[in-house]
């Protein structure tokens, strides 16, 4: 063999070598299709699911005692919070149906990111139509579990709201939300007006004084009930009394 042709040979593997790295590197960062496919695939199991929540609040301006809610959770869309106050966070974040995020939101593959010490991969989600959820969001996912690990957007004016998300086991091959920390950091000057996050379900009543501008939440999730067929009528709006008119 002559060493003309050894070096054509030499040649030909190192370019074979060299887009079989390629391949192998383009391989490894999966779709946000295929990342929204295995996140679904962890939640495909809850068809319902109900949670004691308590929820311990430091804002600024603003004084909450600590606050216990029962949530109700049914797919594809329903759900239901009894409690004497409100929860200040977005529907997104107490229930977070992968399904439904599919079907709103546009999904972005962003690339490998750490996220709370876990290896994730970030996606930028944003709404197909306006009025269905938020605008836009980031949600990173464990590549290990296929869970949300931290989810960010910007549901008040000027103000960022950023997710971090623990899991406990329930049941078995099913993983739901144990504790979710909320922060609240200003990322400008105080609005005049602010407005409120849009979404369907999300009952919130109009500020009277301004809103803070910093703080956190922190949800803790306990007796979790999964699959217990939950009826419809929980979920049904009850329309309060109308005002008794003085003669």
């Amino acid at each position: 063999m002559t060493a003309r042709r050894i070096g054509r040979m030499t040649c030909v593997l190192v370019m074979l070598a060299t887009q079989s790295w390629h391949v192998s590197v383009a391989q490894k960062v999966p779709s946000a299709d295929a990342v929204l496919s295995r996140w679904e695939e962890t939640f495909a199991e809850v068809k319902d699911f109900t949670a004691t929540v308590t929820a311990t609040i430091e804002m600024e301006r603003l004084r909450v005692p600590r606050m216990e809610a029962k949530i109700f959770f049914k797919k594809p869309d329903k759900f239901h919070v009894e409690s004497g106050g409100f929860m200040m966070l977005p529907r997104e974040g107490m229930a977070l149906d992968p399904s439904l995020v599919r079907a709103r939101y546009h999904a972005k593959q962003e690339g490998p990111d750490t996220a709370d010490g876990r290896e994730t991969y970030r996606l930028l989600l944003t709404a197909i139509k306006p009025g269905q959820g938020l605008k836009e969001f980031t949600v990173w996912i464990d590549r290990s579990t296929w869970t949300p690990v931290r989810m960010q957007t910007t549901p008040y004016e000027g103000r960022s709201l950023r997710l971090s998300f623990q899991y406990t086991n329930v049941q078995g091959s099913i993983w739901l939300p144990s504790v979710v920390r909320a922060t609240f950091d200003a990322q400008t000057a105080e609005p005049d007006q602010p407005t409120m996050p849009e979404g369907p379900g999300q009952n919130y009543p109009q500020p009277q004084r301004q809103l803070p501008r910093t703080g956190s939440m922190t949800v803790r999730y306990t007796d979790y009930r999964v699959n217990t067929g939950l009826s419809d009528e929980i979920f049904e709006k009850v329309e309060p009394p109308a005002p008794v008119k003085k003669r």
